[in-house]
């Protein structure tokens, strides 16, 4: 039920940022080839802020037994960027941001209740885009990300950072002036993290652990762009 709830959350943020792109007509062909292809708009610094939710695929396990969790939570993030042209419709951007909001979700292992955590993550990564409209951007990303893993029950807590990679792709709309709405999906995946366990009540001796950590997340936001821009955005219709 909370994997069902979660995916319909995401496909709500993700239709509600193409509608408020897209607020101005749905692009044909015919008026994707016409319009004018930006430049300048798209050329600067930027900083960014964001809405969203996350949600994860995990496990936990301590030989021989295995326990899946499904972390999940409404995250925020904040980030800044810059974006130069590589031709008169490809962008090309290097950016880093910070997610916050926890996402976690009980387990129970051994007897043993307890629950995963994942929170405070950070991304540095880059950008490649193709503007099909003076005022519209299609990208995708791929770079670092880093986050902290907290696993708890009754009686221990333990945290880690964990290194790992993510890809996305989203939707960039000029609504005004400097300012630009954008819908990004993201998919992120973390080291392993594998040891030896002597007790701690998950098992009577010696045992392997083996932990395994992926995140999604859909957001929507704000970016604002600096630098002057002669022209209004352009009607998509």
């Amino acid at each position: 039920m909370k994997k069902t709830v979660s995916r319909l959350i995401a496909a709500g943020l993700f239709a509600c940022s193409a509608g408020i792109a897209l607020a101005d007509g749905i692009p044909t062909a015919a008026n994707v080839m016409d319009a004018p292809i930006g430049g300048n708009e798209w050329r600067g610094f930027y900083v960014s802020a964001a809405v969203g939710y996350g949600w994860g695929d995990s496990s936990f396990a301590v030989s021989p037994n295995t326990a899946d969790y499904e972390p999940s939570g409404v995250i925020g993030a904040v980030g800044l960027g810059y974006d130069i042209m590589l031709r008169d419709s490809v962008l090309l951007g290097v950016f880093g941001d910070y997610t916050f909001g926890e996402q976690d979700d009980k387990f129970t292992l051994n007897g043993i209740a307890s629950e995963g955590e994942l929170d405070d993550t950070w991304a540095v990564g880059a950008r490649l885009g193709v503007i099909v409209h003076r005022d519209l951007l299609l990208y995708g990303t791929v770079g670092y990300t880093s986050t902290e893993l907290t696993i708890s029950n009754a009686t221990d807590s333990e945290s880690d950072n964990l290194d790992g990679f993510f890809v996305g792709a989203g939707l960039e709309r000029l609504i005004h002036s400097n300012l630009y709405l954008r819908g990004e999906y993201r998919y992120s995946r973390y080291e392993d993290i594998k040891d030896q366990v002597a007790g701690g009540g998950y098992c009577g001796g010696t045992c392997d652990l083996e932990i395994e950590n992926e995140k999604h997340s859909l957001r929507i936001g704000l970016a604002y762009k600096f630098g002057r821009r002669d022209e209004a955005p352009a009607p998509l219709k």
